[in-house]
């Protein structure tokens, strides 16, 4: 298994890594984002954005693909660290671990099935 994925499963809610845009809104702005990991709990994502404080609430709006179907999904901040992207460019992005508030049972069960499916296959 590679060291990379290792911590992903030591945890109460395993996450894998999971690499997709999307597209989310506060009620106010819409802003765009990439996750980076994903569990039956929440996500990380990176973004350019620094405008969004813990605790803020906002719609996810995810799209098809990697086995999951289409869904919205009411999210919450619960930290946020800024990082630096790219040992040559220095970018500095924003990296936010996020929870779903009211996450449908339908995609719960397939990101458990997703997560199955790459503690099985990922050697």
């Amino acid at each position: 298994m590679p060291e990379s994925y290792k911590p992903f499963i030591r945890r109460n809610n395993p996450r894998v890594p999971f690499a997709c845009k999307f597209i989310a809104h506060n009620d106010k702005k819409v802003f765009h984002g990439e996750m980076i990991d994903l569990s039956v709990r929440g996500f990380s994502f990176s973004s350019d954005n620094n405008l969004l404080p813990v605790g803020s609430r906002f719609t996810l709006h995810m799209k098809s693909g990697y086995g999951l179907s289409p869904f919205n999904v009411r999210c919450e901040i619960k930290a946020r660290k800024s990082v630096v992207a790219g040992s040559k460019s220095k970018k500095i992005v924003v990296k936010y671990s996020v929870v779903f508030l009211n996450l449908p049972v339908k995609s719960s069960e397939e990101i458990k099935n997703l997560i199955q499916y790459c503690r099985r296959n990922i050697a």
